[in-house]
């Protein structure tokens, strides 16, 4: 007989060696009062589901499984039950031409449905998996990453990855992201397990795999009731902004009423009414005025790592320099120069339906640089409407080297004058070293042969500089 393997801070109170012992989560061999002990969050989803009748899960016809509907059916109307090796209760139905496997939960909100239809889709219920795979193509890889380690428990990212992994069987076996994780200096366990789930969602979706596989939620309150756009720094600062602007119309309103000195002798309300209504007013104004001085305080503090911070006395005014949104723009570079911009849009289209292999949806398209000139080629700065187009672009983009029809074409990711400037350096260095010249960087500047070439703070150096020439402050 198994012994049960206890409690986190000693061995089991009962000290069972017998068959109520059993398998449970994270490969423990547990009692049952020591299994609720460790997960109280599993005995509080069955608690609550004994209460009302059961219903069972169905995936009826080709129909259904095609449009993601699941039928509710009586558990009296099923058939015999079985217990498989996870313990989870099973219920085979045959009725018509379709057959129906349902697996109730025993495990913290994760079930696997497989549907014997014609079409083989399987409903898995996490609610974690669900969150993700609805925003991954609507959100940035570091908004999803922060929110799921902001709103879900370390166990529950351990167990989604598991669940992910036993989806993907051996399609995914082979990468590095099934491997397990540890907590170290750098990061935690559950830092690394929410990459390794991006990374798996990545490549399911690449294979098809995810076309089988449908996502559910059980509990609605382990959803997040919010996006992971919603955490951005610039979606905060535009409900700020706006509720300022509410506040000052208020205030004005506010000011208006208190301007109001003058009464006319038929007025009913008297002098001390019309005290008492201007205390209450002042009041009000207060409090209004101490809740802006707070969210300016806020948000002076969450924009102190990224920039400037506002200066002191500006008042209602909050103002900070926000950073363009670049996760959606992409720069082609020898696209030819033509003046009708609907022929531009079909030579961008034949590029990126060429990288992706299928027709790609643009946002917008502007040529950078000067006028139009016919001996010259512009680049070209493309915004496109998903991310995921976007990564497969850029991961493509190799691939136009060895077609004769564009070889002349190249792509790159919109980045700020700061990231061009380090790259050109890196470049620069480089390309020196291998010609076999003398180079060093100091303070930013390259320097070739002791002569300033490039520089991140102005770029190409017009004039030659000698390395003497360069104050101590620089160097």
């Amino acid at each position: 007989m198994p012994r049960c393997e206890g409690r986190p801070e000693g061995p089991c109170p009962d000290n069972r060696n017998d068959n109520t012992v059993r398998g449970t989560q994270g490969d423990l061999m547990l009692c049952r009062s020591c299994d609720e002990y460790r997960f109280p969050y599993a005995y509080d989803t069955r608690s609550k589901s004994t209460r009302q009748p059961a219903i069972t899960k169905v995936c009826a016809g080709k129909n259904d499984v095609q449009s993601g509907c699941i039928i509710p059916t009586r558990a009296s109307e099923a058939g015999p039950s079985t217990v498989g090796r996870d313990g989870a209760e099973s219920t085979a139905v045959s009725k018509g031409p379709s057959h129906v496997t349902v697996s109730t939960p025993t495990a913290a909100n994760v079930i696997s449905v497989p549907c014997a239809c014609t079409n083989d889709v399987s409903v898995v219920c996490n609610e974690l998996l669900m969150y993700v795979q609805f925003y991954r193509d609507r959100s940035t890889f570091d908004n999803i990453k922060k929110v799921a380690l902001h709103f879900y428990a370390p166990t529950e990212i351990s167990v989604a990855k598991k669940e992910l992994i036993r989806i993907g069987g051996a399609l995914v076996s082979s990468y590095e992201f099934t491997s397990d994780r540890r907590s170290s200096s750098q990061r935690p366990a559950s830092e690394a397990e929410i990459d390794d789930i991006l990374h798996l969602f990545d490549v399911m979706d690449t294979s098809g795999l995810l076309q089988k596989v449908k996502f559910a939620a059980l509990s609605m309150d382990r959803l997040p009731n919010y996006g992971p756009e919603d955490t951005n720094m610039c979606s905060i600062v535009d409900r700020q902004t706006r509720t300022e602007a509410v506040v000052t119309d208020l205030r004005n309103k506010v000011d208006i009423l208190c301007d109001m000195e003058k009464v006319s002798h038929s007025s009913v309300i008297s002098d001390e009414g019309i005290d008492k209504l201007g205390q209450v007013i002042q009041q009000k104004l207060d409090s209004f005025s101490e809740l802006v001085k707070k969210m300016s305080s806020a948000a002076s503090s969450n924009h102190s790592s990224r920039g400037k911070q506002p200066e002191s006395g500006s008042g209602l005014s909050l103002q900070p320099k926000i950073e363009p949104d670049r996760s959606l723009n992409i720069v082609l570079y020898g696209i030819k120069e033509v003046k009708e911009h609907n022929i531009l849009r079909s030579n961008i289209d034949n590029v990126l339906s060429t990288l992706c292999g299928r027709s790609t949806g643009i946002a917008d398209a502007i040529r950078l640089g000067g006028r139009y000139n016919p001996e010259k080629t512009r680049p070209v700065l493309v915004k496109l409407q998903s991310v995921w187009d976007r990564r497969i672009i850029l991961a493509n983009a190799h691939k136009l080297a060895s077609i004769d029809e564009f070889k002349s074409v190249f792509v790159k990711p919109d980045q700020s004058l700061s990231e061009r400037r380090q790259a050109n350096l890196a470049r620069l260095k480089i390309k020196a070293v291998k010609e076999g010249k003398s180079c060093r960087v100091t303070g930013g500047s390259l320097f070739v042969n002791d002569i300033c070439v490039y520089s991140i703070d102005v770029g190409y150096v017009k004039r030659q500089v000698a390395s003497t020439d360069v104050s101590p402050s620089t160097q």
